[in-house]
């Protein structure tokens, strides 16, 4: 097991957060807090088992990802490769690139995990050869050669310090790099999102950076951050490992200077409340400062099951 010191982190943590304990969410507690719409039994019942989960984790201190992470291999052909298709609506042929079972990241509103970050973060050390072996089948010598997309990551941080330390992500993107010299003609391209910082990107093992290794694939990948509408504060406690907002649009600069597509933005989650004019304002003029003019909004969303004492009452909403 890897011991490793984040990147990024930040000086509120949820565990030391004044007045900040579990709550048993019932129909009392919403009641004391003047919810005036009387919720179902199962309603109840889903708040209730949320309150018992939150506090079982809140005693273990499995809130947020503990700061280790354990390496191993796997046997590469026996990885199914998955198509990215949440939604129903994305490209029928977007392969996953998911190096790594967990996150360091932690965001507490998590669409993978619905913000549980209880699993042991493991890394697969030879993930590059699933990799290699993905491109030749879908876009080598032989193969249709059709529009492949390949996303890097949707389960998890394609740069956090479980790929960064031990290379995992620099020899994904070789592995991108050389296949397209040894198939110049491939269709393949490579779709990354990411809550990397300047850190994350000038991160360099064996002498080579990441974005080193992003401008030998400019015009063959798209840098796509990942970022959200909220007042800091809440920001760090709900993304207790990731890039301040500031890094990951200095992260975009720094791709933009290297040549490669970084235009478009994931901006999630949105917080409701947080949207006055001012702030709107203020957080779309930072991005537009980088250079970014698309953008995907996600609203925040929490299951009941693991709800905690600051999302009680906020009712799901769809997207």
């Amino acid at each position: 097991m890897t011991e490793f010191e984040p990147f990024y982190s930040h000086a509120a943590k949820v565990y030391s957060l004044p007045g900040f304990v579990p709550q048993k969410i019932d129909g009392e507690y919403l009641h004391r807090l003047g919810v005036a719409v009387e919720p179902s039994a199962a309603t109840l019942d889903g708040l209730e088992k949320g309150s018992e989960v939150f506090a079982r984790r809140y005693a273990a201190r499995t809130l947020i990802p503990l700061t280790q992470f354990e390496v191993t291999d796997a046997a590469v052909d026996t990885i199914v490769p998955e198509i990215h298709n949440y939604t129903g609506r994305c490209p029928a042929l977007t392969y996953e690139i998911n190096p790594v079972r967990g996150c360091g990241v932690g965001c507490q509103y998590c669409l993978v995990t619905d913000g549980v970050h209880e699993q042991r973060l493991v890394a697969i050390d030879n993930y590059h050869l699933y990799v290699r072996a993905l491109l030749e089948r879908f876009n080598g010598p032989g193969s249709d050669n059709a529009n492949h997309y390949y996303y890097f990551s949707p389960k998890t941080e394609a740069f956090q310090e479980a790929t960064l330390l031990t290379g995992i992500a620099h020899r994904v993107l070789q592995e991108f790099i050389g296949h397209f010299e040894r198939f110049p003609q491939s269709r393949a391209r490579l779709f990354v999102a990411s809550k990397a910082g300047a850190k994350h990107l000038e991160y360099r093992w064996n002498g080579v950076s990441v974005l080193d290794l992003f401008s030998q694939l400019r015009g063959r990948m798209q840098f796509n951050t990942s970022v959200s509408i909220m007042p800091d504060a809440f920001r760090d406690i709900l993304e207790p490992y990731a890039a301040p907002l500031p890094e990951r649009l200095a992260a975009v600069r720094l791709c933009r200077e290297a040549g490669v597509q970084s235009d478009s933005a994931l901006v999630q989650p949105i917080v409701i409340p947080y949207l006055t004019d001012e702030h709107i304002r203020e957080f779309f003029t930072s991005l537009h400062g980088a250079g970014i003019i698309n953008y995907k909004p996600e609203f925040l969303i929490r299951p009941m099951r693991t709800t905690s004492s600051s999302a009680a009452a906020r009712r799901r909403t769809g997207r």
